[in-house]
């Protein structure tokens, strides 16, 4: 500021002489002229000159110093800058080495997690081939889609044969269930989950296979929105189902069958069994005592099967008529049930000279 002052100054004088120059060549050039005031002009003129001298000199003087204290100031910083340039050599050095580990641990990291996804992603296809089913996903920021290795090999093809897509697959689908699972994957776009539902495709090779889809909205890390779904060939669940669904039915016919036979056969069986019991009735009334003992113990045991035959008819019957299937447990004798047995077999028994032995049951 010293100077900018100093040079408006000097600029001042400068102007000063060149005008009182210019009025004294002036005054010669005319030739008429008052000395007096042509002497004044040169010593005003003199002075002014002097006082120029006198400035630069000022101003010489006055950067002289500046000089001085600027080279001063360069020497310090001159001292200062080689550990300065040192320091941040160092402090360089060591963001570049914190920086090296950082990145040698991330890559470390990296590696081991690229590592356990490769045997994720290998475990899972190792799965989709031994679970029989195949995965897909549905990006909702690109509208592409991505499909397994053995979500090609369901449908007969080489894995990535052809480009991923809805329109792609849908050409397999047969085309009696095309509109149904047209249908049901609208949902995809507007809920989270994809109901499971099953239909039939035509493989590469012309076999007609059974699929059912599954699937759900996640939210991967970045924020965006994947659809992720499985399909799986169930055809031999389906052609199991069928299998038992037509035997079921099948048992179902015979089951009413045998039951309208158990009936009728029970009525008809009720029929004779009444003669038998007519007629014993009649030869026990009339001729019994005419009998001899072994006749008469003869009457009492087709007496006794008659009896029980009635009553097997009567559950034979009952039996026809129950329609479902429940059981009700109750206790019962075993020592009873094994001389009704024995009662039942004795005509075997006594023919073959049977010895049957028997604990208390």
């Amino acid at each position: 500021r010293t100077q900018q002052s100093n040079l408006k100054k000097l600029l001042y004088f400068i102007n000063k002489r060149q005008n009182y120059l210019s009025k004294s060549l002036y005054m010669i050039e005319q030739g008429k002229y008052d000395r007096n005031i042509l002497k004044n002009n040169l010593i005003i003129g003199k002075q002014t000159m002097d006082s120029i001298r006198h400035k630069v000199e000022d101003m010489m003087i006055t950067q002289q110093k500046l000089l001085k204290n600027r080279q001063k100031e360069y020497e310090l910083t001159m001292n200062y800058t080689p550990l300065l340039i040192y320091l941040t050599l160092i402090t360089t050095l060591i963001l570049i080495t914190i920086a090296f580990i950082k990145m040698n641990r991330d890559l470390v990291l990296l590696k081991i997690t690229i590592n356990t996804l490769s045997v994720a992603n290998e475990a899972s296809n190792l799965a989709e081939i031994v679970g029989g089913f195949g995965s897909w996903q549905l990006n909702f920021e690109t509208n592409t889609y991505t499909f397994s290795d053995n979500e090609y090999r369901l449908l007969g093809c080489e894995p990535q044969s052809f480009v991923a897509s809805l329109e792609a697959y849908l050409n397999f689908i047969h085309p009696e269930d095309l509109e149904y699972v047209i249908e049901n994957t609208k949902s995809i776009l507007t809920d989270n989950d994809l109901a499971p539902f099953t239909y039939r495709i035509i493989r590469k090779d012309g076999e007609i296979r059974h699929f059912r889809t599954l699937g759900r909205t996640v939210t991967i890390a970045s924020g965006d929105k994947t659809f992720i779904g499985t399909t799986s060939d169930v055809t031999e669940e389906v052609y199991a189902q069928k299998f038992i669904e037509d035997r079921n039915r099948e048992l179902e016919s015979n089951n009413k069958e045998l039951t309208a036979f158990n009936y009728i056969a029970s009525h008809d069986l009720q029929e004779p069994l009444r003669k038998i019991e007519t007629f014993l009735s009649r030869l026990v009334s009339k001729d019994y005592d005419n009998l001899s003992k072994a006749g008469q113990q003869y009457v009492s045991s087709i007496q006794s099967s008659a009896n029980r035959m009635r009553i097997l008819i009567q559950d034979l019957l009952q039996f026809s008529r129950t329609n479902k299937a429940e059981k009700v447990f109750e206790e019962a004798d075993l020592n009873s049930l094994l001389e009704n047995s024995k009662q039942e077999l004795a005509q075997i028994i006594e023919d073959k000279k049977a010895l049957i032995e028997n604990n208390e049951l």
